[in-house]
C-alpha cells in the first residue's frame, strides 16, 4: 500500500500547509499527507540534520529495482498512461530511476543538484516527498525546454529536486491567469 509510506506518524512533527484540508496538489487518495491534515518530517522539517530517522532511510540498501518499484508506487506511475496511445512515456520511468538512484544511495557523501554539492540525506528526503504532480511538472517542463540538455541526468535530478520547491507558485501562477 503506498499510503503507508505518504505519512509517518512515530517521531514526526507537524509542519502546516495551505493544502493542509485535504486538497490541492500535496493529496494523496483523496486526503493529504497526514491523518490529521498536514505533512509529516522529521526533526522540525524534512532539512534539518539531525542523527533522526528520515523519510529516505527507507530506501537505504534497497536494491536498485526495489527502490525503483516503491517510488513508482509512490509517484502512482500507473497514472501515467496516455490513454491515446495506451502507454507510458519512457521520461516517465526515467525520472523515476534517477528518483530511485539517488533513494537507495547511502547517506553519507553529497549530490549535485545545480552546480552545487548537496548532502544526499537531504536530497533523499526531499525525493521521498515528491508525488505524481512533482514528476509531471518536471516531464512538462522538460519537453518546454528550446535548448538542447548536455547532461540530462543533472539536469532531471535538479529538476526533481526543484520541483518539490517549485509545485505550489507553479499552480499558483497556472491559475491566476485564468481568474480564479
Amino acid at each position: 500500500m503506498a499510503s503507508h509510506i505518504y505519512a509517518e506518524d512515530s517521531g514526526y512533527h507537524m509542519i502546516s500547509h495551505p493544502y493542509a484540508d485535504g486538497g490541492g496538489p500535496f493529496a494523496v487518495n483523496g486526503g493529504s499527507f497526514a491523518e490529521d491534515g498536514g505533512l509529516y518530517a522529521y526533526g522540525g522539517g524534512p532539512f534539518a540534520e539531525d542523527s533522526g530517522p528520515h523519510k529516505g532511510d527507507a530506501y537505504i540498501g534497497l536494491p536498485l529495482f526495489s527502490a525503483l518499484e516503491r517510488v513508482m508506487a509512490q509517484v502512482e506511475f500507473h497514472c501515467f498512461m496516455d490513454l491515446q496511445r495506451n502507454s507510458i512515456d519512457p521520461l516517465y520511468k526515467e525520472l523515476c530511476f534517477i528518483m530511485a538512484d539517488v533513494l537507495a544511495m547511502d547517506n553519507s557523501g553529497s549530490v549535485k543538484i545545480n552546480g552545487s554539492l548537496i548532502p544526499i540525506r537531504l536530497v533523499k528526503d526531499v525525493y521521498a516527498m515528491l508525488r505524481h504532480d512533482h514528476v509531471r511538472l518536471v516531464f512538462d517542463n522538460f519537453h518546454m525546454v528550446s535548448y538542447r540538455v548536455h547532461n540530462k541526468k543533472a539536469y532531471l535530478r535538479t529538476a526533481l529536486y526543484n520541483s518539490f520547491f517549485e509545485i505550489e507558485s507553479h499552480y499558483v501562477n497556472a491559475f491566476s491567469g485564468h481568474g480564479f
